[in-house]
Protein backbone atom coordinates (compact mmCIF):
# COMPACT_ATOMS: atom_id res chain seq x y z
CA UNK A 1 0.00 0.00 0.00
CA UNK A 2 1.23 4.05 -0.67
CA UNK A 3 2.21 6.50 2.04
CA UNK A 4 -0.76 7.75 4.03
CA UNK A 5 -0.88 10.71 3.46
CA UNK A 6 -1.81 12.26 7.01
CA UNK A 7 -1.23 15.10 9.08
CA UNK A 8 -1.88 15.53 13.09
CA UNK A 9 -2.15 18.89 15.12
CA UNK A 10 -1.71 18.81 18.41
CA UNK A 11 -4.20 21.54 20.31
CA UNK A 12 -3.11 22.67 23.42
CA UNK A 13 -4.70 24.96 26.06
CA UNK A 14 -1.87 27.23 28.17
CA UNK A 15 -1.46 26.49 31.34
CA UNK A 16 -3.78 27.91 34.28
CA UNK A 17 -3.21 31.84 33.98
CA UNK A 18 -3.31 34.22 36.47
CA UNK A 19 -6.11 35.21 34.87
CA UNK A 20 -7.63 31.91 35.30
CA UNK A 21 -6.99 31.82 38.90
CA UNK A 22 -8.29 35.07 39.22
CA UNK A 23 -11.87 34.30 37.58
CA UNK A 24 -12.14 36.52 34.78
CA UNK A 25 -12.53 36.54 31.19
CA UNK A 26 -8.96 37.42 29.47
CA UNK A 27 -9.52 37.83 25.82
CA UNK A 28 -6.58 39.57 24.52
CA UNK A 29 -5.75 40.87 28.13
CA UNK A 30 -2.16 39.68 28.67
CA UNK A 31 -1.87 37.61 31.57
CA UNK A 32 1.19 35.32 32.34
CA UNK A 33 1.43 31.83 33.42
CA UNK A 34 0.60 31.36 37.55
CA UNK A 35 2.93 28.77 39.28
CA UNK A 36 0.89 25.86 38.13
CA UNK A 37 -0.09 26.38 35.29
CA UNK A 38 4.32 26.58 34.54
CA UNK A 39 4.16 23.09 36.36
CA UNK A 40 1.16 22.31 33.69
CA UNK A 41 3.08 23.16 31.30
CA UNK A 42 5.96 21.44 32.09
CA UNK A 43 3.73 18.46 32.17
CA UNK A 44 2.28 18.87 28.47
CA UNK A 45 6.05 19.40 26.96
CA UNK A 46 7.18 16.11 28.71
CA UNK A 47 4.24 14.29 26.95
CA UNK A 48 4.97 15.98 23.81
CA UNK A 49 8.53 15.58 23.09
CA UNK A 50 8.08 12.36 21.69
CA UNK A 51 5.17 13.29 19.48
CA UNK A 52 7.84 13.47 16.86
CA UNK A 53 6.69 17.18 15.95
CA UNK A 54 7.87 18.69 12.93
CA UNK A 55 6.79 22.11 13.94
CA UNK A 56 5.53 24.13 16.81
CA UNK A 57 2.97 27.46 17.03
CA UNK A 58 1.57 29.58 19.50
CA UNK A 59 -0.81 32.16 20.31
CA UNK A 60 1.26 35.83 20.53
CA UNK A 61 -0.41 36.20 24.30
CA UNK A 62 1.74 35.47 27.42
CA UNK A 63 -0.04 32.54 28.44
CA UNK A 64 0.02 30.86 25.33
CA UNK A 65 3.11 32.17 24.08
CA UNK A 66 5.35 30.91 27.62
CA UNK A 67 3.13 27.32 27.21
CA UNK A 68 4.88 27.16 23.91
CA UNK A 69 8.25 27.99 25.27
CA UNK A 70 8.51 25.53 27.63
CA UNK A 71 6.94 23.06 25.31
CA UNK A 72 9.60 24.23 22.80
CA UNK A 73 12.34 23.87 25.26
CA UNK A 74 11.56 19.87 25.94
CA UNK A 75 10.55 19.00 21.77
CA UNK A 76 13.79 21.28 20.86
CA UNK A 77 11.67 23.01 18.61
CA UNK A 78 11.48 26.66 17.16
CA UNK A 79 8.54 28.93 18.50
CA UNK A 80 6.51 30.62 15.90
CA UNK A 81 3.91 32.93 17.47
CA UNK A 82 0.57 33.71 15.11
CA UNK A 83 -1.68 36.32 16.29
CA UNK A 84 -4.72 34.47 14.38
CA UNK A 85 -4.63 31.81 17.23
CA UNK A 86 -5.47 34.09 19.99
CA UNK A 87 -8.44 33.84 22.13
CA UNK A 88 -11.50 35.80 21.37
CA UNK A 89 -11.44 38.98 22.38
CA UNK A 90 -14.16 40.40 25.40
CA UNK A 91 -13.77 44.39 24.43
CA UNK A 92 -14.74 45.92 27.83
CA UNK A 93 -15.39 42.53 29.48
CA UNK A 94 -11.71 41.74 29.93
CA UNK A 95 -10.74 41.27 33.19
CA UNK A 96 -13.80 40.91 34.89
CA UNK A 97 -15.46 38.06 36.21
CA UNK A 98 -19.06 37.55 35.01
CA UNK A 99 -20.72 39.22 37.99
CA UNK A 100 -18.95 42.14 37.36
CA UNK A 101 -19.72 41.80 33.73
CA UNK A 102 -23.39 41.33 34.75
CA UNK A 103 -23.31 44.33 37.46
CA UNK A 104 -21.79 46.65 34.74
CA UNK A 105 -23.92 45.31 31.84
CA UNK A 106 -27.11 44.11 32.73
CA UNK A 107 -27.98 41.11 33.78
CA UNK A 108 -29.32 39.77 30.69
CA UNK A 109 -26.00 40.59 28.88
CA UNK A 110 -25.04 37.49 26.77
CA UNK A 111 -21.29 36.78 26.15
CA UNK A 112 -20.83 36.84 22.28
CA UNK A 113 -23.82 38.83 21.42
CA UNK A 114 -22.34 41.88 20.83
CA UNK A 115 -23.15 43.25 23.99
CA UNK A 116 -20.10 44.12 25.75
CA UNK A 117 -18.46 47.53 24.45
CA UNK A 118 -15.64 46.14 21.86
CA UNK A 119 -15.89 42.67 22.18
CA UNK A 120 -15.45 40.64 19.03
CA UNK A 121 -17.92 38.88 16.86
CA UNK A 122 -18.06 35.78 16.73
CA UNK A 123 -18.31 35.25 13.09
CA UNK A 124 -15.29 37.08 12.82
CA UNK A 125 -13.61 35.40 15.64
CA UNK A 126 -14.90 31.88 14.07
CA UNK A 127 -13.69 33.56 10.92
CA UNK A 128 -10.22 33.81 12.08
CA UNK A 129 -9.30 30.58 13.38
CA UNK A 130 -10.86 28.81 10.89
CA UNK A 131 -9.03 30.21 8.36
CA UNK A 132 -5.56 29.74 10.12
CA UNK A 133 -5.90 26.29 11.17
CA UNK A 134 -7.03 25.29 7.49
CA UNK A 135 -3.59 27.21 6.36
CA UNK A 136 -1.67 25.03 9.13
CA UNK A 137 -3.60 22.27 7.62
CA UNK A 138 -2.31 23.08 3.82
CA UNK A 139 1.49 23.88 5.52
CA UNK A 140 1.86 20.58 7.38
CA UNK A 141 -0.06 17.94 5.05
CA UNK A 142 2.29 14.84 6.19
CA UNK A 143 3.71 15.68 9.30
CA UNK A 144 3.03 16.59 12.68
CA UNK A 145 2.56 20.22 14.28
CA UNK A 146 1.89 21.37 17.88
CA UNK A 147 0.09 24.74 18.81
CA UNK A 148 -0.41 26.15 21.81
CA UNK A 149 -3.47 28.28 22.07
CA UNK A 150 -6.50 28.84 24.32
CA UNK A 151 -9.86 27.17 25.62
CA UNK A 152 -12.24 29.45 23.22
CA UNK A 153 -9.99 29.17 20.10
CA UNK A 154 -9.66 25.29 20.63
CA UNK A 155 -13.59 25.22 21.05
CA UNK A 156 -13.56 27.41 18.00
CA UNK A 157 -11.76 24.70 16.02
CA UNK A 158 -13.47 21.68 17.03
CA UNK A 159 -16.58 23.51 15.97
CA UNK A 160 -15.35 24.45 12.61
CA UNK A 161 -14.20 20.73 12.52
CA UNK A 162 -17.25 19.33 13.21
CA UNK A 163 -19.17 21.85 10.68
CA UNK A 164 -21.07 23.95 12.40
CA UNK A 165 -22.07 27.07 11.42
CA UNK A 166 -20.15 30.36 11.52
CA UNK A 167 -22.04 31.30 15.12
CA UNK A 168 -22.45 27.93 15.88
CA UNK A 169 -20.46 26.79 19.36
CA UNK A 170 -19.40 23.04 20.33
CA UNK A 171 -20.31 23.48 23.74
CA UNK A 172 -17.47 21.51 25.04
CA UNK A 173 -14.76 22.97 27.78
CA UNK A 174 -11.48 22.68 26.72
CA UNK A 175 -8.93 22.07 30.26
CA UNK A 176 -5.85 23.69 30.98
CA UNK A 177 -2.57 22.06 29.37
CA UNK A 178 -5.34 19.54 27.79
CA UNK A 179 -4.04 18.27 24.83
CA UNK A 180 -7.06 17.95 21.23
CA UNK A 181 -6.15 15.99 18.22
CA UNK A 182 -7.24 16.35 14.72
CA UNK A 183 -6.05 14.06 12.45
CA UNK A 184 -6.44 14.50 8.79
CA UNK A 185 -6.46 11.51 6.23
CA UNK A 186 -7.72 11.98 2.39
CA UNK A 187 -8.38 15.16 3.14
CA UNK A 188 -10.80 15.21 6.10
CA UNK A 189 -10.22 16.19 9.54
CA UNK A 190 -11.03 14.08 12.81
CA UNK A 191 -11.16 14.77 16.03
CA UNK A 192 -9.43 11.77 17.71
CA UNK A 193 -8.68 13.16 21.03
CA UNK A 194 -10.59 15.93 23.13
CA UNK A 195 -9.10 17.79 26.21
CA UNK A 196 -6.77 15.29 27.37
CA UNK A 197 -5.47 15.89 30.86
CA UNK A 198 -3.86 12.38 32.02
CA UNK A 199 -0.72 14.20 32.08
CA UNK A 200 -1.79 16.85 34.37
CA UNK A 201 -3.72 14.88 37.09
CA UNK A 202 -2.59 15.29 40.56
CA UNK A 203 -1.09 18.68 39.98
CA UNK A 204 -2.05 21.31 42.10
CA UNK A 205 -3.74 18.84 44.66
Amino acid sequence: RGRRNRMTLILVRHGESEGNALGVFQGWKDYPLSELGRLQAAAAAERLSEAGASALYSSDLSRAHETGEIVAAKAGLTLEPRTALRERGFGEGEGLSWAQIRERFGAEVRIGEGSIPGEEPVEIFRKRISEEFDLLMESHRDDIAICTSHGGTISGIVAHVLGLPPEGRARVRIANCSLTVVEFERGRAVITSLSDTCHTDGLGE
